[in-house]
């Protein structure tokens, strides 16, 4: 499985779990405090939530899907049975298209920037050549062109590391809480950003990341 816009990465182990022992699922997000927040808290806390070991075979790494230079390897699969898009992109690009391997499937939502989109299931058929498109309903997710998010000014004074380290640690316990009492009846943590809970789990995931790269020196 592939996990295009893997954010925090909670679909990403979901569907390694989903595909057993045999298979597997690779993240990729263009943001690289997710992807780290996805390699450590995200499968540790989701193997314990579930109850299972962590061999689970899961892979993250840094990636803009619009470019399968920055991703595509060979330690990755050349083709996949099941594609997640967790971004809403103008059109499904061909190279997304590629890596289906015969009676694939990926979900993708379809439109453009600042607009309702559809979401759409593209079915490759068992010759391998085929493509069917199927929309399933009208959905509102970021878009793979929207402006980042503009970083609150920064206060006189700096907390300390100490402080960053403890702010961290709460939030990450923050997005756990918030995505265990979200995630009941949902597939997806953009189901999850939906459900009653979904304003506050948005704030708390862009605070989590503002302070990862503040903790990262980045800011």
């Amino acid at each position: 499985c592939l996990d295009l816009g893997s954010g925090t990465g909670w679909m990403t182990v979901a569907m390694a779990m989903l595909a057993g022992g045999e298979g597997g699922s690779v993240g990729i997000d263009i943001e690289p405090s997710l992807v780290d927040f996805a390699a450590t808290t995200a499968l540790a806390r989701c193997a314990d939530a579930c109850h299972q070991e962590r061999r689970l075979n899961v892979r993250f790494a840094v990636g803009d899907i619009r470019d399968p230079a920055t991703w595509t390897s060979s330690h990755h699969p050349r083709a996949f049975d099941r594609i997640h898009i967790g971004v809403a992109l103008p059109q499904l690009p061909e190279h997304i298209i590629e890596l289906l391997a015969p009676n694939g499937r990926t979900v993708v939502p379809i439109g453009e920037l600042s607009s309702e989109q559809s979401l759409m299931l593209v079915t490759k058929g068992d010759d391998g050549q085929t493509v069917t498109h199927q929309e399933l309903q009208k959905v509102v997710f970021s878009h793979v062109d929207a402006p980042p998010a503009a970083e609150p000014p920064a206060s006189k004074t700096s907390p300390s590391a100490d402080e960053l380290r403890e702010r961290r640690r709460v939030l990450e316990e923050r997005v756990a809480e918030l995505w265990r009492r979200g995630r009941e009846g949902r597939a997806s943590l953009s189901d999850a950003l939906k459900g009653s809970n979904g304003a506050e789990l948005s704030r708390v995931l862009d605070e989590l990341r503002r302070v990862k790269r503040l903790c990262e020196g980045k800011l």
